[in-house]
């Protein structure tokens, strides 16, 4: 099952961009995207009323969380490494749109060479973005 999640910090942001970026990505690959769940809360917490439901209630091992942007789950690097390690613990892959090494498809007879340089890669990436999101909120406050 594929399932989306998009987060804004204020009442006043819109959430359409994030939901709809999910939506015509799912589409376009054909994905069966069954429900994006949203929050309107800060990044700072993962006390979020949707979210929580989506991790604890919904996702279950084989499903895919598609996300658009990083920062929109969560706002610290730590936070956000250690959400992503749940995740592949618990069987889930995350697909981060803004990230497009984390939606490759690789195919069963990839070798075990290229999913290894695949996820280092991602790794990579996703550390550098983490820490922009963090630093970006630090300097609003």
């Amino acid at each position: 099952m594929f399932y989306g999640y998009h987060r804004v910090s204020t009442k006043e942001q819109n959430l359409d961009r994030g939901v709809d970026g999910i939506k015509s990505f799912c589409e376009k690959h054909n994905y069966p995207l069954q429900k994006v769940f949203v929050d309107k809360i800060s990044g700072k917490t993962f006390d979020r009323p949707r979210y929580t439901v989506l991790k604890e209630d919904v996702l279950r091992e084989g499903d895919t969380l598609v996300i658009y942007e990083l920062d929109r789950l969560a706002r610290n690097k730590k936070a956000i490494c250690d959400e992503l390690r749940y995740y592949e613990e618990h069987g889930i892959r995350v697909m981060i749109l803004d990230i497009p090494t984390t939606t490759i498809e690789l195919s069963e007879e990839a070798d075990k060479m290229n999913k290894l340089i695949t996820e280092t890669i991602n790794k990579v990436i996703i550390e550098i973005y983490a820490m922009q999101a963090e630093t970006e909120m630090q300097r609003r406050c």
